[in-house]
């Protein structure tokens, strides 16, 4: 019981690491965008939309 429970918050805290790249990403984007970067912002947007599949529910 303890070794799942400890599996489940392994799992949990994956996807709160991934969240936060995720967001790190699209404040990267922004700033970029708002910088007139654009090869920077294609560059941050691409890696945050690659993340998408992982923060999908269920996974």
């Amino acid at each position: 019981m303890l070794r799942e429970r400890a599996e489940r918050l392994a799992g949990e805290a994956r996807l709160v690491r991934m969240r936060r790249k995720y967001v790190g990403l699209k404040i990267g984007y922004w700033q970029a965008v708002a910088a007139g970067d654009a090869a920077g912002a294609e560059r941050l947007g691409g890696e945050a939309r690659a993340l998408l599949p992982e923060l999908e529910p269920g996974r």
